[in-house]
């Protein structure tokens, strides 16, 4: 059996690839790991909005919690808050590595619960960011 591709992003493959299964372009040709499960999945594959890191933002800005958060780190060390903004922004374009320490280490002198981090995280769901992102907000 031939896939028969439809573009639908990269959201498409991330899901293919949670299943279970592989789905690459080799010769003019794509081909998958299982073709009939691959197909279904890219047949009833419908796309979350982009990410909205922008609303993600304002929200953990302006979140209670977060701000008392921010504020007892900012207490004990105030470099590595002031660093969160900048590790975010590179989230994009140079992965999870300073963000994930930074927002640890945040999340740890300020004292965020694990319901803390589970609010955040679902604040970014919300907003259809990564799932490898999300996962370092939870923790």
């Amino acid at each position: 059996m031939a896939i028969n591709y439809i573009e639908k992003g990269f959201q498409l493959h991330e899901e293919i690839e949670r299943q279970g299964y592989s789905l690459v372009f080799l010769d003019g040709v794509w081909v998958s790991s299982n073709d009939t499960a691959v197909q279904e999945i890219i047949d009833n594959f419908i796309p979350k909005s982009d990410p909205n890191w922008d609303n993600f933002n304002s929200l953990m800005l302006s979140h209670p919690r977060f701000i008392e958060v921010s504020a007892l780190g900012f207490q004990i060390n105030p470099v590595a808050v002031s660093s969160l903004p900048t590790a975010l922004l590179q989230v994009t374009t140079h992965g999870l590595n300073s963000f994930t320490s930074i927002w640890n280490l945040i999340c740890y002198l300020g004292q965020a619960t694990q319901n803390d981090r589970n609010i955040w995280a679902d604040l970014a769901i919300e907003n259809n960011l990564p799932s490898d992102f999300i996962a370092v907000l939870r923790g």
